[in-house]
């Protein structure tokens, strides 16, 4: 569903729940600056999403700070909002917040939630990124070796959290085609 961005691409990237959270389970949370330079964008619905958990909050809070990651409020865009307000009807809070941000400024989105969005986003022309898609273009960058990531994926999957994949090699096979 997802194809990787050129190196030129500087668009902005709205982040869902799922992904900072696979990153935290997977001890990587502060890396995902390092893989899309200045892209990284947190909707204040999917940080109120994350502060709710009393364990998660100050690792994202210091991720905000520490990553200096762009904040928005989705209030202060009205098409956004009206937009939200449909995609509540089919997506979580956070999904459809990312989601209608991203359709009215032309943003991509990092969700892992691919039952709930990949429709929209297709029919709307959205790039989504998954967690594994994070993870290869670590790889990629040499962020990350073949072990590391697979370290990663047992470490998501070990804490409960669904990946469609047991391995990077796995990933490149079902997905990406190469290594």
């Amino acid at each position: 569903m997802t194809a990787m961005k050129s190196n030129a691409d500087e668009t902005k990237i709205l982040i869902d729940a799922d992904v900072i959270r696979h990153f935290i389970e997977g001890g990587k949370l502060h890396d995902i600056i390092k893989i899309f330079s200045n892209r990284i964008v947190l909707v204040d619905i999917v940080r109120n999403e994350l502060f709710r958990s009393k364990r998660i909050k100050p690792i994202v809070e210091t991720f905000i700070t520490t990553c200096k990651i762009e904040e928005v409020k989705l209030e202060d865009n009205f098409d956004a909002v009206a937009e939200y307000v449909k995609l509540l009807t089919f997506a979580g809070d956070g999904e459809a917040a990312c989601m209608a941000l991203a359709k009215v400024e032309n943003k991509y989105i990092a969700s892992s939630n691919l039952k709930d969005i990949a429709k929209y986003c297709k029919d709307n022309g959205i790039k989504v990124y998954t967690t594994m898609d994070f993870l290869y273009e670590g790889m990629m960058n040499r962020l990350y070796t073949e072990t590391e990531c697979d370290k990663f994926i047992s470490d998501v999957l070990a804490s409960g959290s669904k990946l469609p994949v047991n391995s990077i090699e796995e990933y490149v096979k079902k997905y990406k085609m190469k290594l």
